[in-house]
């Protein structure tokens, strides 16, 4: 160890002492400005503490707090804030909350070894969590800054066009808002699920620039296709295998009409846009994710909550479809506890800051 490194340790940038210091991971932290806005407009100015690996992308003023030299405790008691503020797993480092000069709290709480860092309060996002954690306060995920529950429109006239389907006791898949490179895992999950029984695959493509490429390229798999926006009969009819979606005014619509659904964003890193996790969940629709972008608040939370299916890899999530495919009564209770599960996020934000002195 040098001199410098010793010296620099406990160094901070100006103009980062006195305010309050949010813990957290860079993706959780970029993830959270919702939540930091409404926490800078009750107690002022704040400062992001980043811990574990990966990029802040925000524009906030960060500070490392890093475990070598312990230079993280010597930092945050240099920074001398008011409150500490630690998010989501903040990789694990009780430490920080165990030494704060100041209260600490414990927001989306996930490790049960929270509880004995001193913390003032402890704050978890689902009923798993405050079950595991001694003395925390089930107040819901404030990351996912909900207010109201999404309106889910009934069934309606849509829903009609796959009576077929509903008749012959075909399965109905929603692949929904799928992003680059996910299509090609949606036809192969098809294909593996209809060997042994025959379904629907509902495919819609986010963004619309993509809509005629991948229709495009989709033709090579050589399925009886209707594309949404073309068809002019009142039903689908029963030898469709792909019905294609275009039309963004319909694709919420859809999850009344299906029997599960594959979140888009979740299954390829290359899906830049974020999952929609909670809409389906409104609709009463199953929800199945993929391993990508799973530091997403929303799906962070369901996956901790245990009311969305995880599959982290091709094998995986076929044998998630099948299994939504073939169950009914799965669907149900999965449906059932992601509802209520969402139910509980509604005014997350406005309780945990009240719960922050």
């Amino acid at each position: 160890m040098s001199l410098f490194d010793y010296f620099s340790a406990a160094a901070v940038p100006p103009d980062t002492t006195g305010k309050t210091l949010v813990v957290g991971e860079p993706a959780v932290l970029s993830a959270a400005e919702d939540f930091l806005k409404r926490l800078e407009a009750r107690f002022g100015p704040s400062v992001l503490g980043l811990v574990g690996d990966g990029l802040y992308n925000g524009q906030r003023p960060t500070v490392e707090l890093p475990e070598r030299y312990r230079a993280g405790a010597k930092r945050l008691r240099r920074l001398q804030p008011p409150r500490v503020i630690m998010l989501g797993r903040a990789s694990e480092r009780f430490e920080l909350a165990a030494e704060a000069p100041c209260p600490a709290y414990w927001v989306n709480a996930t490790d049960p070894r929270s509880a004995q860092a001193g913390c003032r309060r402890i704050m978890v996002a689902g009923e798993p969590q405050s079950r595991a954690i001694p003395g925390a306060r089930l107040t819901g995920d404030p990351l996912l800054a909900l207010e109201t529950l999404p309106e889910a429109a009934m069934p309606d006239e849509l829903c009609e066009r796959f009576r077929e389907f509903r008749n012959r006791g075909y399965w109905i898949s929603y692949f929904a808002a799928t992003g680059e490179g996910e299509e090609a895992l949606a036809y192969g999950v098809f294909f593996e699920l209809a060997r042994q029984r025959q379904g629907l695959l509902v495919l819609a493509p986010r963004d619309p620039d993509r809509y005629e490429p991948v229709y495009r390229e989709s033709l090579r798999y050589h399925l009886p296709t209707n594309r949404h926006g073309r068809l002019m009969t009142s039903y689908v009819p029963h030898q469709t295998r792909v019905y294609y979606v275009e039309d963004t005014q319909v694709m919420n619509r859809l999850y009344g009409c299906v029997d599960f659904v594959v979140a888009g964003a979740t299954l390829d890193e290359r899906a830049r846009h974020a999952p929609d996790l909670i809409t389906p969940m409104a609709y009463g629709r199953p929800v199945i994710v993929g391993p990508a972008h799973r530091r997403h608040p929303a799906v962070e939370s369901a996956l901790a909550a245990r009311v969305v299916l995880y599959a982290d890899h091709t094998d995986a999530l076929v044998e998630a479809c099948r299994l939504l495919a073939n169950d009914p009564g799965r669907r149900e209770s999965l449906a059932r506890e992601a509802h209520s599960w969402l139910q509980q996020q509604v005014g997350a934000a406005d309780r945990v800051l009240q719960l922050i002195e």
